[in-house]
């Protein structure tokens, strides 16, 4: 029902095996001591990032223009939606700060962000189009999927780091042979007729497999993010 009820039940035992995007994994390892095993490709799609992009009347051409400016962002706990481009801001040595509605004010010297409805980064485009924000931020499978006559009124400002698009992780203490167990049954389902039907039936997953630089250098760089956006994580969810 909620994040929280999530962290209790892995720490309870009741959870054994979650599977979610970088920046809700690191809340989880960073709350409930989670280990991420494997990545999912879903629908396809083993990663992505995330594009900012202006109004191009906004008198917005890079990041350092959005100074005194506001950014449309998803939710507080979407990777692509916030922390991707939060750590991408601040790492240009911009300063955020969350403004409670897209009317309030922003001061000269900051970059504010107001997030849009969640689950539906599509009303991020429109805010920006109709000038109710004049920068946004999606993830790059959403900004492919606008249309050539709306980023014709777009300009891109920068694309973020890739990351894995889902993580499988398993509770902290579940028995090191269940787990290896369980990444070779995820590792083999795509090569067969009935575990292509069983991922299918999972939201469209094509298949599990091993993070290409391998599980230490990749949490490695998911804390590094982590840390830049989540100063206290407890209090976003």
């Amino acid at each position: 029902p909620d994040f929280a009820t999530m962290i209790n039940w892995l720490k309870n035992g009741d959870i054994d095996i979650v599977v979610d995007s970088v920046y809700p994994t690191m809340v989880m390892v960073d709350q409930a001591g989670v280990k991420p095993i494997l990545r999912r490709w879903k629908s396809g799609t083993e990663q992505y990032y995330t594009v900012l992009f202006a109004r191009n009347d906004a008198n917005i051409q890079s990041v350092q223009d959005l100074r005194g400016k506001m950014v449309a962002l998803e939710e507080p706990t979407s990777t692509s939606g916030y922390m991707l481009p939060k750590a991408y801001l601040i790492s240009a040595g911009l300063n955020l700060t969350e403004k409670p509605s897209a009317e309030a004010p922003v001061a000269s010297n900051e970059v504010g962000y107001v997030f849009t409805r969640p689950d539906n980064d599509v009303d991020i485009i429109q805010w920006v189009l109709s000038g109710k924000t004049p920068a946004g931020a999606v993830n790059s499978a959403t900004f492919d999927s606008f249309s050539a006559e709306s980023k014709k009124s777009l300009v891109v400002l920068g694309k973020t780091e890739i990351v894995a698009r889902h993580v499988v992780s398993v509770r902290a203490d579940l028995d090191v042979k269940a787990v290896d167990a369980l990444k070779q049954i995820l590792l083999q389902m795509d090569s067969s007729a009935d575990g292509k039907a069983v991922l299918k039936s999972f939201e469209n997953t094509t298949k599990f497999d091993a993070f290409p630089a391998g599980i230490e250098t990749t949490l490695s760089r998911m804390r590094e993010l982590f840390a830049l956006t989540s100063a206290k994580p407890a209090e976003v969810f």
